[in-house]
């Protein structure tokens, strides 16, 4: 696919499409997406699941999941293991995903935001989850403190709005 802006090509709209960091919904085949490595949240068959499928039955799937690409062209869960699984449940053979481009800390500390809001979480899964995520950040703040140590913070700051 030649995505290459000439004097004659698509507009800036339909540039944007083909663009990698923005982000667009798309349907991918069940086959492809894979768990998040040691998900900390349990998928169960509990009330609140049943009303979960009762509403993708009815409505279908609104929220698309949030994965990842993974080396081996598959897509990582980041968020909506119980959506994928409702999915299964009815037949569906695609879902509806954002395909979002992060390394793996960001990924980890994405995963545990997007399941902590949930009403019902075991004690377990909330204190396995947060230690992931402390674990992650741990990594981020030392990466920060080699990459930016001795630097004013109108260096850092300059850094920062380039990343």
């Amino acid at each position: 696919m030649n995505c290459k802006k000439t004097a004659k090509s698509r507009s800036d709209d339909e540039h944007r499409l083909f663009d990698s960091t923005v982000e667009k919904v798309v349907e991918i085949g069940l086959e492809r997406l894979r768990p998040f490595e040691n998900h900390p949240f349990k998928v169960k068959e509990d009330e609140a699941m049943a009303r979960l499928m009762e509403s993708i039955e009815r409505y279908g799937i609104m929220n698309p999941l949030i994965v990842m690409p993974t080396t081996e062209g598959f897509y990582r869960i980041i968020s909506g293991h119980r959506r994928k699984y409702c999915a299964e449940k009815l037949g569906y053979t695609q879902v509806p995903v954002i395909i979002r481009y992060m390394k793996e800390d960001d990924s980890i500390i994405s995963m545990v935001d997007s399941n902590l809001h949930r009403e019902k979480i075991l004690l377990s899964e909330k204190a396995f989850a947060y230690s992931m995520k402390n674990e992650a950040m741990n990594r981020l703040s030392r990466w920060w403190t080699r990459t930016f140590r001795g630097r004013s913070c109108c260096r850092v700051r300059r850094h920062l709005l380039i990343r």
